[in-house]
């Protein structure tokens, strides 16, 4: 792959800046502040967009980090070839990442290319952003590495045959999860709290003995007042029955005097629905038929305006009759009409033109006639037989010019006869100046006998309809014996009054004669007949004042029995719920143990998982070594430092009889390490291929002897690779 030119548009303090690139060492060395962190984070962006999306912090955000000072558009374009394809990728960032605009094209055609996607750095490269960040990305005080799964995959030509290795990580922070969340050994790991639980369980369970001794003592109690009740219910019983014997005779003689008024209030209702029903001399109208004449009166009223908004006149009468005479009952087709008239019109075009067109051919004929008889004039002097002859060709060829133009066109006379045979047929006469006012008139007429035509019929059935609704309207009040008076609407208004009222005082009769059947029925006359008071031994007085002291102590006596009821029911309940958690506990148990076996096998796995991830990554390990070495050696000349890499690319040296780790060695030692193992990864990951090599200044904390060395090396990698090297100080540009 190779980086040929970019474009920045806007990008943080770039804006409107283009670079062209080689194949080789691109040195970008400009002054602190031009924007190289920002232009080599632009290469990244084009391929892997933002990072910290989510992130408040404006260093750690990058899509606000990098937003343009200035404002305008986001983004810009970057050229580049892949094999013997070269390519135009554009990106427009938004204020989201919803909102970013991608475009690739074949820079052979300019035709929109599908070979990439938004996801360009990942399928180009074959690493993640993170990957991508710590091989290929070298940025200033940043050159330390570390391995992912994306650069082992990478390394062992994975990438294209299986996920598994890629998803490592995914699956051990799953099985880690997994075991956090199962862990005896933290008071928020499930096991834990299934411990606790079942401990709990097996205090509650304790309660049982407890419980059962209680609820044989509360029973106890609630039989005994069960017993209270029963006695104090009986003695009420009692004391009720004969305050009932007491209290009888004034109850018939209150329910004399209801009878003796039900009666009377019965008798009042006959007379008031009498004197209203003579009111009507017939049937008494029913509220539908009432109401069927009101509506019928608004429907009347409706109609006669109906009939005086569409007048028919005797002038409009007059007229109709002459037009059907005229068109014999059967107006004229108005389209029929109007094709005449455009056919009158298309005629008069027509001749116009076959006119023009004989116009034309006879001045022609006349011309050439003219030439031939000046010809025979002048073949006198040459030959007589030629002159006569050019004479008489000539004479005919005039004598046709004139004769030729009287002729008309066969179609356009057609046409014209099928006109007045039209007006005639409608019996309309006119000359031909006058075709096309006439058919006006015609089309008029027409239109007039349609529009009147339909006016009749509505008049008439508006007619019918009023007819009608009066008969009806009149039928009602024929019916009933009633007439309707001067004013038809005070007429039907005081018969729906009297109408009103004859219901109301109906509906108030049925209800008195049936709650006097009622009385009647549920009434012993011949006890009210034969009443004849007891002397009772107690006074209604003693008789209330005992059943009241009868009911406070049944009321304490319930109370009781109430509230033992519901403490056998809390109870029960309560150890129900023990049973229930008795039967919790064994399962509760069962389950421990299971997820105890469990989680020791998901411990397993996550061991076994780790382990062969470090046999298969180590393979590799060895190579990577060697490349280091070999670029270490090259630029400090150092053969003696032994160093060893793992298999998470953890780089280690030997020093004071044990391997110690490189972040004990100086910044500019680290730098140099850093770059040597990046380089490395490179050449392991990519074998077939060769990516780009971005550098942000990664050279800054080596000394002046190493830096020498450090370019020479620079310019040997940039025999394999693409490099892009931006620094600030002419020192280090090489």
């Amino acid at each position: 792959m190779k980086l040929l030119s970019c474009h920045i548009e806007n990008f943080g303090t770039l804006h409107d800046f283009t670079l062209e690139l080689k194949e080789g060492v691109n040195v970008i060395c400009r002054e602190n502040g031009f924007g190289k962190s920002t232009l080599a984070a632009f290469f990244r962006a084009m391929f892997y967009g933002f990072e910290g999306e989510k992130k408040r912090s404006l260093e750690e955000n990058e899509r606000k980090r990098y937003k343009p000072w200035q404002g305008g558009p986001y983004g810009g374009q970057l050229i580049f070839s892949v094999g013997e394809k070269t390519y135009c990728m554009s990106r427009l960032f938004g204020e989201k990442e919803s909102e970013d605009e991608f475009e690739l094209r074949d820079t052979a055609t300019n035709a929109i290319s599908n070979d990439y996607t938004t996801r360009i750095g990942e399928e180009l490269f074959q690493i993640d952003r993170e990957s991508f960040t710590r091989t290929l990305f070298i940025g200033q005080n940043g050159c330390d590495t570390e391995s992912t799964d994306d650069i082992n995959a990478k390394i062992g030509n994975l990438t294209d045959n299986t996920n598994d290795l890629n998803n490592f990580e995914t699956a051990t922070k799953a099985l880690t999860e997994w075991i956090n969340r199962l862990t005896p050994k933290r008071a928020t790991g499930s096991l834990s709290r299934q411990k606790d639980e079942i401990a709990s369980l097996e205090r509650q369970v304790l309660e049982i003995r407890t419980l059962n001794e209680s609820l044989e003592k509360v029973s106890g109690q609630r039989k005994t007042q069960r017993q209270i009740i029963a006695e104090a219910t009986q003695q009420q019983q009692t004391y009720r029955n004969l305050q009932s014997r007491v209290s009888r005779e004034q109850a018939l003689l209150e329910q004399k005097k209801q009878w003796q008024r039900l009666v009377l209030e019965v008798k009042e209702s006959k007379e008031r629905v009498t004197s209203i029903r003579q009111q009507f001399p017939g049937e008494v109208p029913g509220t539908s038929a009432l109401q069927e004449a009101i509506n019928g009166l608004d429907n009347l009223e409706w109609l006669q305006e109906n009939m005086d908004r569409n007048p028919y006149s005797e002038e409009d009468m007059a007229y109709l009759g002459e037009l059907r005479r005229t068109f014999q009952g059967e107006a004229p087709n108005p389209e029929e009409i109007r094709e005449m008239r455009e056919k009158v019109t298309r005629l008069r075009t027509q001749k116009e033109a076959f006119r023009e067109k004989q116009a034309g051919k006879a001045l022609a004929l006349l011309l050439v006639a003219m030439v031939i008889l000046m010809a025979g004039v002048l073949s006198f002097f040459f030959s007589a037989v030629l002159a006569v002859g050019l004479l008489v060709a000539g004479g005919m060829l005039l004598l046709w010019s004139v004769l030729g133009k009287k002729k008309t066109d066969p179609d356009i006379l057609a046409g014209e006869q099928e006109i007045e045979d039209y007006l005639e047929q409608m019996g309309m006469e006119a000359s031909r100046e006058h075709w096309e006012e006439t058919l006006y008139r015609l089309e008029k007429k027409a239109g007039d006998y349609l529009e009147l035509t339909k006016r009749s019929q509505m008049a008439k059935q508006a007619k019918n309809r009023y007819l009608e609704a009066k008969e009806k309207w009149d039928g009602f009040f024929a019916t009933y014996q009633l007439s309707p008076g001067k004013n038809p609407q005070d007429t039907l208004k005081r018969i729906g009054e009297l109408l009103e009222a004859y219901s109301s005082e109906n509906y108030l009769l049925s209800a008195r004669e049936e709650a006097l059947e009622c009385f009647e029925k549920e009434t012993d006359r011949k006890a009210l007949e034969e009443l004849n008071p007891e002397n009772e031994q107690l006074s209604p007085e003693e008789i209330e004042t005992r059943l009241k002291a009868l009911d406070t102590s049944l009321e304490e006596a319930r109370k009781n029995r109430d509230m033992a009821d519901r403490q056998l029911e809390d109870l029960s309940q309560r150890l129900e719920e023990l049973e229930e958690k008795q039967e919790l506990l064994l399962q509760k148990k069962a389950q421990y143990e299971t997820e105890l076996q469990k989680y020791h096998r998901i411990v397993k796995a996550r061991d076994y998982l780790a382990t062969a991830k470090e046999n298969m990554t180590s393979r590799y390990s060895g190579p990577i070594l060697q490349s280091f070495q070999k670029y270490y050696q090259g630029i400090t000349g150092d053969s003696k430092t032994t160093f060893h890499l793992d298999a998470k690319t953890v780089l280690t040296m030997d020093a004071m009889g044990r391997q110690r780790g490189t972040e004990t060695l100086s910044a500019g030692c680290r730098d140099l390490v850093g770059i040597c193992l990046r380089v490395a990864l490179v050449e392991a990951m990519y074998t077939r291929e060769t990516p780009i090599l971005i550098m942000d200044d990664p050279f800054t904390n080596l000394d002046d002897e190493r830096l020498a060395t450090a370019k020479e090396m620079l310019q040997k990698i940039g025999e394999t690779y693409q490099v892009l090297y931006f620094t600030c100080s002419e020192a280090r540009k090489g």
